[in-house]
């Protein structure tokens, strides 16, 4: 046979003792369902085998088993089936192919049988005349057609040919039966190939000549390998050897069959015919009318089973022709819609089909035969199995919700009794576990129930009903809400290192379609966060990447999984091996000027705890630098401090962060405005003689540049002074010299240095040895008269002081001469004489109003007047004014005070005699400066580390500095610690940012001058503005991070400090220390300082025998006790 043709084979059980059972095999076993092969019972002698459409896996031995109480008979026959090749498809492409150009196509066989053999035409010609066209063959089944150059005798349609080998025919065995058959009776036979190619052209013969239309056989084809042969009435000469003659182009095959007739004569003696030609008369009978006889029929013993094909023949075994035969049901005519066929095959066979059997087809059926002697019928009872019908049933229109409660009834509402139930639940049978019962109610209903509907009910129940007919079964779909389920997943056990790339995975195992998958990085979406991608991978799955891990990406990511019947969430932690981040410091971006205060804060806003953090300055470690002080603000703060600056700590200043994951550094430079620095000098230590040549050098030794010198002559600028010149000698250096001293000279000569920074004086003084000058005096050009009286004055005009004074009378001294008397009239001419004045005793309050008056008390006139601030004119100073009240007082004033106005103030008073200067304070009350901080641009996450520094720039000391937080003092505030970082600055500091600590943070600070203060709001992202549903929070137990004393012993007497710090857990959190198990409060030389809320740090300042021993650092929340130890080991 070959694939896709019918094929069918018939047994039949010639005789034997009933009940007769009769059951097909293929190759030995029972024939399975898959295969579509039917089986057909017509009547209790005939039972068929057919297969619609014959496959390869139809090939085998198929054999008829007969078996009864006497025991069983089984006939096999083989099927062959020739498998036909089959080519895929193949082109030369879909363009044309161009001249000279190669070619080439592929000819594959995807099946049919081995050999194939392999042929190619152009043009329906073969191509065996193409010299230049080659054929390939590549293993059994490929053969490849190339032409290395297409030209135009080309072009047209190859064919590639495939065929497998020819089969020649195989002829199913068949006979006429054991027994003669009699006269006038019917008879037929099926000549079946059951084997070889096709197509098969079959003859029949009769005694070796071929059966001819006249002879009152009938001949018929049914599909291309059946043949039937046919009598009606079966006389004398169709008695002998009927051969079934199949051929093919492989071969022929022949099968032959006798038939046998017993011929009966009647002799009747009555009138006779004589005949003239006959010598020896014949007498031949005149038969009667014979009436119809039917030969027996059944349709079995068994009932038929639902939807079986059921056929039954009622045959016309003897009585005259014409027969007339109708079939009854029930003896009334069979009605149409029954689909029953009714098949006339001769004259004398009349078969009843039914297709496909029902409970309709019940009853009586009866074959009614009639000629013209007589009628006669024979009727069979077909008995069918009903099999049971179920109503339909469904859970309803909507879907169920998780934790609903589900039902429903499986109704039979027809059938044989009894019918058994059973549940299959998506193909497996249902026996009463996971939540479902089944109950039945009565002969035809059972009911299935789940009490608590989840994830896992929802798919299709089954309802199987069956009884002796049939099994048959209705299904419905319970749809639930289901929702969805999250596969567990992690990060993985390590921390990700710094810049390294993680992925996970959000699986949803289970659950209604549509769902939608979102991330949460801390509770708030993905999105907003830098570096993070999620990529859906699926309608299940959604996978987070992060191709570069940054410190900020270290928190929990939550998978959201949403669909219409609820969301879910699953949570995994990301911990990062993060660096130190160190956040940008600078000391300003003015220089410091000398003596003012500065301060830094080193604040690690992220990385790993602990950090150790430590200052450098220009590179070598700060702990022993003078004058600098450094403060540590909590477990990411350190804070530097210099009081009092000066040139020394000009330099870079470094903080050196250092964790597990890396050390990292940031710097920044303090320039320093340094005054200049003189180098002192002096005119010697003798006075220097009338008409010496003296100079003297100014030489800065230190001081920023550029640096103006200049020079003073008792308080004023030297530029014109007779006498003096000045010679500049580089960059730090100015000669003052004077090449001839005189009276004149002698006095303070100030070295005046000036840069950014402050000005800087040297003062000297040259004392000059000055010979008295006598001015010129006589008595007058005339004689005196005798007792005229006469004077005369002896007049100093210059030299140093004291002078004595002598008269000396022709040589001898005047004291005791008689009549002539000397007096001393003073020294030289007066200097002038200042009034003490001063700014009172208090110091002046910012914007008072100022007024000192210089007065001067004696001296020669004219005198000039003239006011210094920190020995500069006070010309073209801002809000200072001076005002001259006469000849012998200057009044100043200063309407506003500002702190610019702090100095001292000099009025100096000159005449031809001196020039004198006095000098006070003005001392003034200035209110502290605050430096503008903030919190930063961005908000702060929960659970980040927070710092900011209230840096008073001046102010006047002492310095009260307070925080408040909206309003209110910060002492007590949960979370929050303050420390003092000097004279000028405190640090507020929170350890782990939570909603609460969100407000405005106010740093308030008081002198005796002023009050002042400045305010920054911390914003929180707060993490539960997001609302989950059907979230609820865990309750975390502490994590204490594992701690030690160290590798080596501790000696005695050094200081030992270990922190227990707890990296996670739900807070409040109670961290305890025990030594040896007992409470660490009373033991003596320990102490324990609280670092926050999720650390303590225990401290041992002088280590002795008495303190070795188990140290245990308890955290205790709500969820969880957890402890860990380290033992402290002392070289005593």
């Amino acid at each position: 046979m070959f694939v896709g043709e019918p094929a069918s084979i018939q047994c039949t059980i010639a005789g034997g003792d009933w009940p007769i059972d009769v059951t097909w095999l293929l190759n030995g076993d029972r024939i399975p369902n898959h295969l579509n092969i039917v089986t057909t019972k017509f009547t209790k002698h005939t039972h068929a085998l057919a297969i619609e459409s014959v496959n390869a896996y139809h090939a085998g031995n198929y054999t008829c088993r007969a078996v009864n109480s006497a025991g069983k008979v089984e006939y096999t026959s083989e099927l062959i089936v020739n498998v036909s090749p089959k080519i895929a498809p193949f082109d030369f492409g879909e363009e044309p192919l161009n001249f000279g150009e190669p070619a080439s196509v592929q000819c594959t066989i995807l099946g049919g049988d081995l050999p194939i053999e392999v042929t190619w035409t152009l043009n329906n010609e073969s191509i065996a005349k193409y010299f230049d066209i080659s054929v390939s063959k590549i293993g059994k089944r490929v053969n490849i057609l190339t032409i290395e150059a297409v030209a135009g005798h080309h072009a047209g349609m190859y064919t590639c040919q495939a065929k497998n080998r020819a089969v020649p025919p195989k002829i199913t065995p068949f006979s006429f039966g054991d027994e003669p058959m009699n006269n006038g009776e019917p008879v037929s036979v099926h000549c079946t190939i059951s084997g070889g190619d096709l197509p098969v052209k079959v003859i029949w013969t009769l005694n070796k000549h071929p059966v001819m239309p006249d002879m009152g056989i009938f001949l018929e084809k049914r599909g291309q390998r059946i043949n039937n042969l046919m009598i009606d009435s079966v006389n004398a000469q169709h008695a002998g050897n009927y051969s079934c003659i199949a051929s093919n182009s492989a071969g022929t095959a022949e099968y032959s069959a006798q038939l046998v007739v017993n011929v009966l004569l009647f002799i009747l003696k009555q009138n006779t015919i004589r005949k003239k030609y006959l010598a020896n008369p014949i007498l031949f009978p005149n038969p009667p009318i014979v009436p119809p006889k039917i030969a027996a029929f059944t349709f079995g013993e068994e009932s038929m089973s639902f939807g079986d094909i059921v056929s039954v023949q009622c045959t016309i075994a003897g009585g005259d022709l014409p027969v007339s035969v109708t079939w009854l049901l029930n003896g009334a005519p069979i009605e149409p819609q029954l689909q029953i066929l009714q098949e006339m095959r001769g004259k004398r066979i009349y078969v009843l089909t039914i297709d496909s059997v029902s409970e309709k087809h019940v009853g009586n059926y009866t074959c009614f035969a009639k000629n013209r002697a007589d009628h006669a019928n024979h009727s069979a009872e077909l008995k069918v199995n009903v099999p049971p019908k179920i109503a339909p049933f469904d859970f309803g229109e909507e879907p169920s919700n998780f934790g609903d409660s589900a039902s429903v009834q499986c109704l039979v509402t027809s059938g044989d009794f009894p019918v058994k139930f059973y549940w299959v639940f998506n193909g497996s049978p249902i026996n009463g576990g996971g939540g479902i019962s089944t109950t039945k109610l009565g002969k035809r209903i059972s009911a299935l129930s789940i009490d608590n509907v989840s994830g896992e009910h929802a798919g299709n129940y089954t309802c199987v009903a069956s009884n002796m007919a049939k099994s048959v079964n209705y299904t419905a779909e319970l749809i639930v809400n289901v929702p969805p389920k999250i596969v567990e997943f992690t990060f993985g056990e390590t921390p990700a290192n710094f810049e390294d790339s993680v992925s996970v995975n959000c699986l949803v195992s289970s659950g209604d379609l549509p769902i939608n998958i979102d991330w949460l990085f801390n509770g708030k979406p993905i999105s907003s966060v830098a570096g993070v991608t999620a990529m859906k991978g699926g309608k299940r799955t959604s996978l987070l990447n992060i191709d570069s891990v940054q410190a900020e990406h270290a928190g929990n990511y939550t998978c959201l999984a949403r669909n219409g019947a609820d969301s879910s969430t699953f949570s995994a932690e990301l911990i990062v091996n993060v660096p130190p981040k160190i956040a940008h410091f600078d000391f300003g971006d003015e220089p410091v000027n000398i003596e003012e205060s500065v301060s830094v804060t080193c604040l690690i806003p992220s990385g790993d705890l602990p950090i150790d953090i430590e200052w450098l300055f220009n590179g070598f470690r700060l702990n022993s630098f003078a004058g600098i002080s450094v403060m540590k603000g909590g477990k990411r703060t350190s804070m530097l401090t210099i009081d009092n600056v000066n040139a020394q700590h000009a330099g870079n200043y470094s903080c050196l962060a250092k964790n597990k994951a890396a050390s990292v550094t940031f710097s920044a430079e303090l320039i320093v405005n340094v005054p200049p620095k003189i180098v002192p000098f002096d005119f010697g230590e003798d006075p220097v003689n009338l008409d010496d040549s003296v100079s003297v050098t100014c030489l800065i030794s230190s001081g920023d540049q550029p640096v103006d010198i200049g020079w003073l002559f008792n308080g004023y600028h030297i530029n014109s002074f007779s006498g003096i010149s000045i010679i500049k000698g580089g960059k730090r250096s100015s000669i003052l010299s004077i090449d001839s001293a005189s009276a004149q000279h002698a006095g303070n000569y100030t070295c005046v240095a000036k840069n950014r920074a402050h000005t800087s004086t040297f003062s000297a003084e040259l004392v000059v040895n000055v010979p008295p000058k006598l001015a010129h005096f006589d008595f007058g050009e005339d004689p005196v008269n005798i007792e005229d009286s006469v004077s005369v004055v002896c007049a100093i005009l210059s030299g140093d002081l004291p002078i004595d004074i002598e008269w000396i009378f022709n040589g001898y001294r005047l004291n005791a001469f008689s009549g002539v008397s000397v007096t001393k009239v003073g020294k030289r001419n007066i200097p002038p004489k200042l009034a003490h004045f001063d700014f009172g005793e208090d110091p002046v309050n910012i914007e008072d109003s100022v007024t000192v008056v210089c007065a001067i008390l004696s001296g020669d006139l004219p005198i000039d007047i003239e006011w210094l601030f920190n020995g500069y004119r006070l010309n073209a100073f801002s809000g200072v004014t001076a005002t001259k009240g006469g000849k012998r007082n200057s009044m100043l004033s200063i309407d506003s005070i500002g702190a610019q106005h702090t100095g001292n103030y000099s009025c100096t008073a000159k005449n031809k005699a001196a020039s004198v200067t006095y000098s006070t304070e003005l001392i003034v009350n200035v209110p502290p400066k605050i430096t503008p901080f903030d919190f930063g641009d961005d908000p702060v996450n929960i659970e980040a580390s927070v710092s900011v520094m209230c840096l008073i720039s001046y102010g006047d000391f002492p310095i009260d500095i307070e925080w408040l937080f909206n309003g209110y003092p910060i002492n007590s505030f949960s979370g929050i610690t303050v420390t003092k970082g000097g004279k000028r600055n405190s640090i507020l500091n929170i350890d782990s940012a939570n909603a609460h600590h969100a407000g405005n943070y106010s740093c308030v600070a008081r002198n005796k001058a002023a009050t002042v203060s400045y305010s920054a709001e911390l914003i929180v992202n707060d993490s539960n503005s997001i609302y989950i549903d059907s979230v609820l929070p865990l309750k975390v137990p502490p994590k204490i991070v594992p701690f030690d004393f160290g590798d080596e012993p501790v000696n005695f007497e050094e200081s030992v400090t270990v922190t227990c710090a707890v990296s996670l857990g739900d807070l409040p959190i109670d961290i305890e220390w025990l030594v040896n198990g007992y409470a660490i409060n009373a033991f003596s030389g320990i102490s324990v300082y609280k670092n926050g809320k999720k650390s303590s740090t225990l401290a041992i300042d002088s280590a002795n025998a008495q303190h070795a021993g188990n140290y245990t650092c308890v955290a205790k929340n709500k969820a969880a006790a957890v402890s860990y130890s380290s033992d402290l080991i002392i070289n005593g």
